[in-house]
């Protein structure tokens, strides 16, 4: 089974986090259990799975950027 690769261009924002010790394994979205799947199992972008869980609009306020 082919497992999917992170883009090159999030190795170092991953190294730098919390969670970059943190080992990992990809899983198919079939064992990801609810409500976790309807949030993280799908083909678009993150904020509309955000507004479509919580049945309302949400606005995102950038940080920082690199």
């Amino acid at each position: 089974m082919d497992h999917p690769t992170l883009p090159t261009e999030l190795s170092p924002i991953l190294a730098r986090s919390h969670i970059a010790e943190t080992p990992m394994h990809w899983i198919g979205g079939g064992q990801v259990p609810p409500p976790y799947q309807d949030l993280l199992v799908h083909d678009h972008d993150m904020t509309s799975a955000l507004e479509g869980f919580h049945a309302e609009p949400i606005s995102l306020e950038v940080l920082q950027s690199e």
